[in-house]
Formats: C-alpha cells, sequence, structure tokens
C-alpha cells in the first residue's frame, strides 16, 4: 500500500509539473503572438500647421509577425487628424502595411488625437498617439523668443519708449512666418511716420 501511495504521488507531482510547464509555454507563445503585431512608433508629432491646411502625410508601418493572417476590423483617426493605408481586411502573416496620417488643424494652438487599430490579435487595439499645433497661416512674433505660443499669442506691436530728438533707436526685430505649404507673397513692406525698417523677406 505505502508503494502504491508513493507511486500516486509520483504521478501526481509529474503531472502537476508537466502542467505548469503546459501553461507556461502557453503565456510565453501568446506574449510573443502579442508583441508580433506592432506598429513601427508608438506617436506622431506633425509641429505647426496653418490653420484649415492640410499637412503632408506621415507615415507609420503595421507589422504582423505571426504565422497566420491578421484580421484588421479597422483604422480610424481622431479629431483633426485623418488616415489613408494599404493594409486592407486581413494582413498576410510575416507582411507589413502603412498606414499614413495628415493634419488639418481647425482652431488655434496644441492639438491630440490617436490613430486606432482594432485587429483580431490579443494585443488589439494598437494606438498611435498623434499631436499638431494650429497657427495663423501668416504670422509676426518677437524674433528673440520665436516659440508656437509666441507667434500664436504675439501684438502686433512695438514700442520705443522715449528717444532723443533726431536720434535713432536701437533696433526692434519681429519675425515674419508663413506657415503655409505654398510660397507666400509679399507685395511691399511700408513703415509710416518717422520709422523705418529694413529686412531681408524678399517678396515671398
Amino acid at each position: 500500500m505505502p508503494r502504491l501511495i508513493r507511486a500516486a504521488a509520483i504521478r501526481i507531482t509529474r503531472f502537476r509539473i508537466f502542467a505548469f510547464w503546459l501553461t507556461f509555454g502557453f503565456v510565453i507563445a501568446s506574449a510573443g503572438a502579442q508583441a508580433s503585431v506592432r506598429l513601427s512608433a508608438s506617436s506622431l508629432g506633425f509641429g505647426n500647421q496653418a490653420l484649415h491646411m492640410t499637412s503632408s502625410a506621415r507615415s507609420v508601418t503595421l507589422t504582423n509577425g505571426q504565422s497566420v493572417a491578421l484580421t484588421i476590423s479597422s483604422i480610424v483617426a481622431s479629431g483633426d487628424f485623418a488616415q489613408t493605408n494599404n493594409c486592407g481586411a486581413t494582413l498576410d502573416a510575416n507582411a507589413s502595411c502603412t498606414i499614413s496620417v495628415t493634419f488639418t488643424p481647425s482652431i488655434m494652438g496644441s492639438e491630440s488625437g490617436s490613430a486606432t487599430v482594432t485587429h483580431g490579435a490579443g494585443s488589439s487595439p494598437l494606438t498611435l498617439a498623434l499631436s499638431g499645433v494650429g497657427t495663423a497661416p501668416v504670422t509676426l512674433s518677437p524674433a528673440p523668443s520665436g516659440s508656437a505660443a509666441a507667434a500664436i499669442n504675439a501684438a502686433s506691436s512695438l514700442s520705443f519708449g522715449n528717444q532723443a530728438l533726431n536720434s535713432p533707436s536701437s533696433i526692434k526685430t519681429v519675425t515674419l512666418s508663413n506657415n503655409q505649404s505654398a510660397p507666400l507673397a509679399i507685395s511691399s513692406i511700408v513703415p509710416s511716420g518717422d520709422f523705418a525698417e529694413t529686412g531681408a523677406c524678399g517678396t515671398t
């Protein structure tokens, strides 16, 4: 009887070990399958973009590293971001496709959004963070602080304070920025009264 009990105990122990390794192996395999469906980047930034004008496209790659085809339910961009892709409804095993995103700001200032890929693997959904800054098509900003915020909020004026008669003041500078994707034609830059200007803007 003791031998039978010991034999049964050994069989139970072996079964538990086998079950543990079987479960552990399944977890590793599942994690590997999830990690093999991936985007080539986690975020895209578009920087400054003129209001109501569409940026150039920026792209990421969706890769299916699994040994089976990947079902893609949807690829959706939010907010003022839009996407196009060549992924289709299924992506073959060990294949890739391209997702291209554009930004068309409708408001001034910082915007954020996302592109979400919903698919049939365990890592679904995949999310791509998106950001950009809507700016006026043409802006004037103080040259030393030419940040996006300064360009958007800068007052279109310069003050020289008190100045001795018939003596030129020190120069104060502003920056003219063309935030459009097309050249800006400049007809003239003409100061009035006792003010004078020099610049390197040219005609475009």
